[in-house]
């Protein structure tokens, strides 16, 4: 029977946590607060250093909050770019070899290369639009165009 426990937690020494920041600040704003007061009623200058001690206080606080965000921010986007680095180089070379099989399989149906991230079905819409068109009117049609519109072309 073993009495001493097996998992020994190991303690929270993180800054992350809100609540604990909340009362550092708030404790030594009151603490910059009294130490003005003190300062004030012993030189006799009654607002003015507890005034200073404060806004002091609480500057700095501001100040260490703005570039502690400023850091964990910019960590944070240093870890998002490695993921996307990763990321990018993973799908790279299975996007590379798609493509070229396309364009190999276009090159071979049709004799020439399909545009970039056509399927080959649409290679072959436009090849059978083009060779009609040529057929029928004896010239090519603008790519996308019915045979209708560039008939009005060449009678106009």
């Amino acid at each position: 029977m073993k009495l001493i426990p097996t998992k020994v937690r190991t303690p929270r020494t993180t800054n992350d946590d809100a609540l604990g920041q909340g009362m550092d600040a708030a404790l030594t704003i009151a603490l910059f607060f009294g130490i003005g007061f003190a300062l004030d009623r012993w030189l006799g200058t009654t607002p003015w250093l507890m005034i200073v001690f404060t806004l002091l206080a609480a500057v700095g606080f501001f100040a260490k909050f703005k570039y502690r965000y400023d850091a964990r921010m910019a960590e944070h986007e240093a870890e998002l770019a490695k993921r996307r680095s990763q990321s990018r180089r993973s799908d790279a070379p299975a996007a590379s070899t798609e493509g070229a099989s396309r364009r190999s399989e276009a090159e071979t149906r049709f004799g020439t290369a399909a545009p970039a991230g056509a399927s080959p079905a649409a290679s072959t819409a436009g090849a059978s639009r083009r060779s009609e068109a040529e057929t029928r009117f004896g010239t090519a049609a603008p790519a996308g165009a019915s045979p209708a519109a560039s008939s009005k072309g060449t009678s106009s």
